[in-house]
């Protein structure tokens, strides 16, 4: 009894600092031990939970094409699917925003070239 507590304690330390991947592992080793399962499922909570921050972290810096993958590869956590629709809409607009703007600047120097011919002809 002494030797699966001594590494259920090493595994909870893995989990407290943050080592979430190791403490799976530890966790995984020891079977059904006490709430081994549970304390597993926590740690991959907090790999996901983590993976979301980043997300949300791309998202926020107009970094829209990893936040939309980022969010897809979260699958239904939390709400990553409404969030993939979130970057997805702000990467569209950001697409519509500058074929605008180019549209804009087109009909600028297509404006000036034909005042140039007007002038350029009256002169």
């Amino acid at each position: 009894v002494i030797q699966p507590a001594i590494a259920y304690n090493k595994a909870e330390n893995l989990l407290l600092d943050g080592k979430y991947d190791e403490a799976i592992e530890a966790f995984t080793m020891l079977g059904s031990y006490s709430d081994s399962q549970a304390r597993i499922e926590e740690a991959q909570d907090a790999i996901k939970a983590s993976e979301h921050a980043v997300a949300e972290q791309l998202l926020e810096k107009g970094e829209y094409e990893d936040a939309i993958a980022a969010f897809a590869a979260l699958g239904e956590y939390r709400d990553s699917p409404t969030r993939v629709n979130d970057a997805t809409t702000a990467f569209l607009d950001k697409k519509l925003y500058l074929h605008r703007k180019n549209i804009l600047r087109l009909a600028v120097v297509l404006t000036l070239a034909m005042l140039r011919q007007d002038v350029l002809k009256s002169g």
